[in-house]
């Protein structure tokens, strides 16, 4: 078990129990059956913060994990995208570190919804049609420059959620 992580708010004030937690902008969206909630809960599934049981078995299941240490996690951090507009919302940032090397992994947590459903590919091809249409957007930008990141070729990436574009 991994206890030596601790949980930290974005204001710096430390998360000592699922209570304590961060709150999502959304009100609504921190309630029991809602992934802000559930998520905190199982993080504090036991009388002391612990890393799920799940989440430990995925990275043990990773050889460039093997040995890893999480060191600090931040619920809700918000990280800037490269172009201009709201930055990307993360529901769980964790740092750690292996013998070799330290590692960053953002968490989309899901309990009751959906990921976004707009792939790379059909979000770009209606923003497209949208400027076809004299309707101002910079999503074509956006997309291109958020893959210039990515290693590989960018059209791997068309059928991927454009949720999980702006999270990696």
């Amino acid at each position: 078990m991994n206890s030596k992580i601790k949980l930290y708010r974005p204001d710096g004030g430390l998360i000592t129990n699922w209570e304590s937690w961060t709150r999502p902008k959304k009100d609504y969206q921190w309630a029991p059956g809602r992934s802000a909630m559930e998520l905190a809960k199982a993080w504090f599934s036991e009388s002391k913060i612990s890393i799920p049981r799940e989440l430990e078995e995925l990275f043990n299941s990773l050889a460039r994990l093997n040995g890893f240490r999480l060191l600090r996690g931040i619920p809700e951090k918000v990280t800037s995208l490269p172009e201009r507009g709201e930055g990307r919302n993360h529901d769980l940032v964790l740092q750690g570190k292996t013998s070799a090397e330290f590692f960053t992994v953002c968490i989309e947590a899901k309990a009751d919804e959906p990921f976004g459903n707009e792939t790379v590919g059909s979000y770009r091809a209606a923003a497209i049609k949208s400027k076809e249409s004299d309707i101002p957007t910079r999503v074509p930008e956006r997309i291109e420059k958020l893959l210039s990141f990515v290693p590989g070729a960018q059209s791997k990436w068309d059928n991927i959620r454009y949720q999980l574009l702006t999270a990696l």
